[in-house]
């Protein structure tokens, strides 16, 4: 039995294992989609393997070199440039004329989405299908993933769970990311 580590780097994937006491390291060049790279590297280790742990930079280096994928933002109506104006943690709180970085996502690929709940989790308004519908017909082919986040949508996520079908019924490919999955609190 084994106990890997496995880090997916920008140039290599490196491996490297606890096999009875003996530790073993290789590389393989990191691939294009990376878990190619991670299951040739996991092929080297002939024995089962009792644990693994993974860590990588990709997303780091993405982020630092501004390469990322073509996202949309769904969002409740009247909240698309939240994403932009932030919460106001900035370095320098009173300097108006700071550069601030480039939002992640363009802001015509933030789209709003009429559907609201209030702060305890209650409908205000509900969700609007066909303008999900015709954003889907926008956003297909043209991204490569989808981040829906709605106000409160931690309270209720049916809203955001009901976007995620529509789009797949209208053939949107490539990751959809609900908020309420990644951090369901405010």
């Amino acid at each position: 039995m084994a106990i890997l580590g496995i880090d997916v780097g920008g140039t290599f994937t490196d491996f490297v294992a606890n096999r009875e006491g003996k530790l073993l390291l290789w590389k393989v060049p990191t691939t294009r989609p990376p878990s190619s790279g991670v299951f040739q590297g996991l092929c080297l280790l002939e024995k089962e393997i009792e644990c693994v742990v993974h860590g990588t930079t990709i997303a780091t280096n993405a982020i630092l070199e501004g390469k990322w994928a073509k996202t949309a933002l769904l969002t409740t109506e009247g909240f698309r440039d939240v994403l932009e104006i932030g919460r106001q943690a900035r370095p320098s709180l009173y300097d108006l004329f700071c550069e601030r970085p480039a939002p992640i996502v363009p802001r015509e690929w933030r789209l709003e989405v009429p559907e609201r709940l209030d702060a305890q989790g209650r409908m205000v308004k509900p969700l609007d299908e066909p303008k999900v519908r015709e954003l889907a017909r926008k956003l297909k082919g043209k991204v490569d993933s989808v981040a829906v986040v709605f106000l409160f949508s931690f309270l209720d996520p049916r809203h955001e769970q009901r976007v995620r079908q529509i789009l797949e019924e209208e053939g949107v490919e490539g990751p959809i990311t609900l908020s309420s999955e990644v951090l369901p609190e405010f």
